[in-house]
């Protein structure tokens, strides 16, 4: 069976940043729902899904790739400098720049309840594109030729 293939981007994990309104953007559970439990109950579900798919013979491949912080605000400069790049401008990101200790305590927290020994996260870093690209491909090449 081919390997599923999951790719995390920050803006995926944006609703674990620890802010009271991040929740209610993602349609989660009424606010007397306890905010930790939410998080753990997901972290088991993603846990108990992969071990099944494992089970099943289907490989998982997980990545997260890393933009560093200077990474971010040189593209956000490209963004913003270059006309051709404008529309992927949005003046939230810069926003949510000063809450970037949150977001990594938050990644941080999913990588540790989430990779396991039969699925692991990989972690690459994104401020250069072509060596991520080639970090990514050699994993997923692996994984192929491991089955």
């Amino acid at each position: 069976m081919a390997p599923v293939v999951q790719s995390q981007a920050f803006p995926t994990l944006s609703c674990s940043s620890g802010r009271s309104r991040s929740l209610h953007a993602c349609h989660c559970p009424p606010a007397s729902s306890h905010e930790q439990d939410i998080w753990q109950d997901r972290y088991r579900s993603t846990v108990d899904l992969e071990h099944h798919l494992l089970v099943n013979a289907t490989p998982i491949v997980k990545f997260l790739l890393h933009l560093s912080q200077e990474g971010q605000r040189k593209r956000f400069i490209q963004r913003f400098d270059d006309p051709r790049k404008n529309w992927k401008f949005k003046a939230a990101a810069i926003r949510e720049r000063k809450f970037w200790p949150q977001y990594m305590a938050a990644h941080q927290a999913c990588l540790d309840a989430t990779s396991t020994a039969e699925s692991p996260w990989y972690m690459a870093p994104a401020d250069d594109r072509n060596n991520t690209r080639l970090i990514l491909s050699q994993i997923v090449l692996d994984t192929l030729e491991s089955l």
